[in-house]
């Protein structure tokens, strides 16, 4: 609950001075916002057709979100409404009266808009600060729920580690609140695998008890995709926890431990298959741009004109209309050059990915120090990394803790020495098990810390580690390796002054 709080007072903190007239007039604040009155007023979420000028915006779609910015601004004003009453609501009767309503594009997340405008019905109104705190609303109940289970199965210093830590963590509070994008409904679901992990490894796992969970966890799976398209890439590391649990629920046989298996993912995956946005997507523009954090041959860039440029120089037409950024025809000619040079040089393609997943793990992007070396992170040192540097200054580094701006800058050894020590004293006890039960302590923390591991690792290997709050979210494994190994010294001096009461201790 600590944990809980502090992440309140952070992101108020942070966001206290903010002043909505200030945002950018384009996506995604005033879109979702826009979007979110439509569906109140039940005039629907459907799509608009795309705008005839060759712009990301049509000339109608930017006044109307204007003129909800100031008609909220003046009703913020005259009710004197703060930035943390999220509550609180404004007169909208103006807005429904005027121009049309835009909802959110379809290549766009809609699940922000459709969350905040059943905010708004549950409140009887328009709330302007609402949406700044969804991404908190969602984030701290997985991180109390990750937290009693963790205590609950015997890591009390992991619980207390993963709440206080990002609980401190301006990082975490910044996207949580971030007005960009919903990339807080991440966040939260890779701490969400962290709480059903800590059931299905440490804990006694029954066959219900692992039901309600899939149960449960698919629906707030399902949402977090909805407002963060980057969530579904957390699904790995929630499959591994449900088969590690299936197989440890004591089930009479090896093929019902499977059958087990198969429900739970069935139940898991049911809400995110009924609700998942079937639009089309610029998926393999991403990829092609993700690429330049480590390419240095191959001509790729982290950039969108860079991409848009490859497209238009291989004699491609830039169809707006369809995608937003390319059309169909030029997806087709980005997945095409990615696949042409895997197979050109499979070597060139798995350094890239090896490279990933050092930086992932390891940070070393974050490896300068602000009081040191002027910077918290290392600047681009290469055309191919584009705009990296904007990704990463999107928020506060993940080394820093602290609330608001009282906050210091940890050395990075801090952060990843835990995980690193945790494995080095864990790892081989679990290969020695590894035909048997996992029953050794530490062990079974490794086992367990590694499935929001997984979840964490495929955005940043998978996309490309330039996407900044992707990558630094592994941070969260980190932080949760640091109370395991508080948990890990506990054990083993309990083990010290009474072997009997530690049987299982390191």
């Amino acid at each position: 609950m600590l944990g809980a709080a502090l992440s309140f007072l952070n992101a108020y903190a942070l966001r206290r001075d903010t002043d909505l007239a200030a945002l950018p007039w384009g996506r995604r604040y005033w879109e979702d916002v826009n979007g979110a009155i439509r569906i109140y007023l039940g005039k629907g979420g459907e799509p608009e057709p795309a705008p005839p000028r060759p712009f990301w915006y049509g000339r109608a779609h930017v006044h109307a979100w204007r003129r909800t910015t100031y008609e909220l601004m003046e009703g913020v004003q005259a009710a004197h409404i703060r930035v943390a009453e999220f509550w609180r609501k404004v007169p909208i009767e103006r807005i429904a009266s005027g121009p049309a309503i835009y909802p959110v594009r379809s290549q766009e997340d809609k699940g922000r808009a459709f969350l905040l405008s059943i905010g708004f019905k549950a409140l009887g109104g328009v709330a302007p600060f609402l949406l700044l705190w969804l991404g908190v609303l969602c984030f701290v109940p997985a991180l109390i729920w990750s937290g009693v289970e963790l205590a609950r199965h015997g890591r009390p210093g992991g619980a207390a580690a993963l709440a206080l830590l990002c609980g401190l963590s301006p990082y975490m509070a910044t996207l949580a609140t971030f007005p960009h994008s919903g990339v807080g409904f991440y966040l939260a679901s890779i701490v969400a695998v962290v709480g059903l992990a800590s059931y299905a490894v440490l804990g006694s796992p029954t066959a219900a008890g692992l039901l309600c969970r899939a149960a449960a966890l698919g629906a707030f799976f399902a949402l977090c995709v909805r407002c963060r398209q980057t969530a579904v890439a957390t699904l790995p590391g929630f499959f591994l926890a449900l088969a590690i649990g299936a197989f440890r629920a004591r089930l009479r046989s090896r093929p019902h431990s499977w059958g087990l298996f198969l429900v739970l993912a069935a139940c898991f995956l049911t809400p995110y298959l009924l609700t998942r946005d079937t639009a089309p997507r610029p998926t393999w523009f991403g990829l092609w741009m993700g690429l330049g954090d480590f390419d240095r041959s191959r001509g790729y860039v982290w950039r969108d004109s860079a991409a848009e440029h490859a497209c238009g120089n291989a004699g491609h037409r830039l169809r707006v209309a369809d995608l937003g950024w390319t059309g169909i025809e030029c997806e087709a000619f980005y997945r095409q050059a990615i696949f042409d040079d895997v197979r050109e040089d499979p070597l060139w393609f798995a350094k890239i990915l090896a490279k990933r997943i050092w930086a992932t793990i390891a940070l070393p992007k974050l490896w300068p120090r602000a009081a040191r070396d002027g910077v918290s992170f290392s600047p681009s040192r290469s055309v191919n990394e584009g705009a990296t540097d904007i990704y990463y200054a999107f928020a506060p580094t993940v080394d820093w803790i602290g609330i608001g701006e009282w906050r210091v800058e940890l050395p990075l050894p801090f952060l990843v020495g835990p995980t690193l020590l945790l494995t080095t004293l864990a790892l081989p006890r679990a290969i020695a098990r590894i035909r048997g039960p996992v029953t050794n302590s530490a062990a079974r923390s490794l086992l367990a810390l590694s499935c929001p591991a997984l979840s964490a690792l495929a955005v940043p290997v998978g996309f490309s580690t330039a996407s900044g709050p992707e990558t630094q979210a592994f941070a969260i494994v980190h932080f949760l390796a640091v109370g395991f190994l508080v948990d890990a010294g506990l054990s083993w001096r309990l083990s010290r002054q009474s072997p009997g009461l530690a049987a299982d201790a390191l």
